[in-house]
């Protein structure tokens, strides 16, 4: 019971928990790349959904849920702020 349990979570936290830090890369690569304002929009938008399967893949492969979800929380934390303390 307990290993359906977990690996219900660690499930949960690669599809759901990884979309917020992948938007976050996506948004930041817009924001901080060197190039045309098309041109970088193209790049945050275009990196989101490669950037999604990797977070999750790797949080599938965790063997410990709570190390995944602490590291998703530390990386879309980080992201945020940098996002948030730009001029």
């Amino acid at each position: 019971m307990r290993e359906r349990v977990l690996a219900t979570l660690r499930t949960l936290l690669a599809v759901i928990g990884a979309l917020p830090a992948a938007v976050l890369a996506g948004i930041a690569l817009a924001l901080f790349v060197p190039a045309a304002e098309d041109v970088r929009l193209a790049i945050g938008f275009g990196a989101t959904v490669p950037l999604w399967v990797a977070a999750a893949s790797l949080v599938f492969l965790d063997a410990r849920v709570w190390r995944a979800a602490l590291a998703l929380t530390v990386s879309t934390a980080a992201l945020a702020l940098a996002i948030g303390a730009r001029p």
